[in-house]
């Protein structure tokens, strides 16, 4: 998959393109259904598939404290759409000019010149351009004079309520993580790269594994049953702490810190994918670090208890 960043990088194509524009946080099954469409008649048609986002997400952009916690990061994001086969990632810089770009010129200039689509597949009630002016209406009035295919999506559903990152969201709010693994696809993760920390664990006894994550604002806090792909040493069973870490963080960041199982290896550096099977507790603040340290041990303890049981969905 190729990824153009910014309008100012989209070329004009010399092959037809098969479209599709969102957000697809989480690309949870109703966005793989989504890319399945768009390959199937790209295929079909000789076409280029390619899926355009935007970043900052709109909502980020015009109100940022109300938006709502990402499923993805970026990066996972790009993973999981060059995963699913996609040929080209268009990542438009969501800034002022374009918010006030109108709809009329959005498909003109990036659809029409730029892309040459062919065929392009969106929400029944996806809008876009200046104050939201465009909408599915305007979008088959272009499609009809210019000669190319709109398809509505239809909406996929799980226990006849419609799939959406919002209902993702709200199942790992919950602590569901076998719903979210329905909705998903797969189970919920997050993925980073080892840095290096204060070793506050390993002072306690309980080395971890430190990832800063981009954006404060989390769907998930507390403590966790984690399953832990590493990069270079495999899979391990774990306990893991994902937020700011009341009682020893006075910046108050956000950071993932993973305590793996009978693992004894160096990490730094190393990729590791946190795959979250169940809540242990929440985070609160301790009177001490000793106090800290017991609860940790409770911590591990629980965890242990509860991969004995071995009941969750993989």
């Amino acid at each position: 998959m190729k990824i153009i960043r910014g309008l100012h990088n989209l070329p004009v194509f010399t092959q037809k393109t098969a479209v599709s524009i969102g957000n697809f946080d989480g690309l949870h099954l109703g966005h793989q259904r989504i890319i399945e469409m768009i390959t199937q008649v790209a295929k079909q048609q000789n076409l280029l598939t390619v899926v355009i986002l935007f970043e900052p997400q709109p909502l980020e952009f015009f109100n940022a404290e109300s938006a709502p916690a990402r499923l993805t990061p970026l990066h996972e994001k790009f993973k999981l759409l060059a995963e699913a086969g996609i040929d080209y990632l268009v990542c438009l810089y969501f800034n002022q000019k374009l918010s006030q770009m109108p709809a009329s010129v959005f498909i003109q200039q990036i659809l029409l010149d730029h892309l040459k689509v062919a065929y392009l597949l969106v929400g029944h009630d996806f809008r876009f351009g200046y104050r939201r002016e465009g909408d599915f209406d305007l979008l088959k009035n272009k499609a009809q004079n210019e000669g190319f295919q709109l398809a509505n999506c239809p909406a996929v559903q799980f226990d006849n309520v419609r799939i959406s990152s919002t209902r993702v969201r709200d199942a790992l709010q919950r602590s569901d993580f076998a719903e979210a693994a329905r909705l998903l696809g797969r189970s919920y993760s997050l993925e980073g790269h080892v840095k290096f920390g204060e070793q506050r664990g390993r002072l306690l006894g309980f080395p971890t594994a430190n990832l800063l994550l981009k954006h404060d604002k989390l769907i998930l806090s507390g403590v966790f049953a984690v399953e832990v792909e590493a990069e270079s040493f495999g899979f391990y069973r774990g306990v893991a702490n994902l937020g700011v870490r009341p009682t020893i963080n006075s910046g108050l960041s956000c950071r993932l810190e993973v305590y793996l199982f009978d693992f004894n290896g160096n990490l730094y550096g190393k990729r590791l994918k946190v795959i979250f099977r169940a809540k242990i507790r929440d985070e609160q603040r301790f009177s001490n670090v000793e106090a800290l340290k017991k609860q940790i041990q409770q911590d591990v303890l629980a965890t242990e208890t509860f991969f004995q049981m071995g009941k969750y969905d993989d």
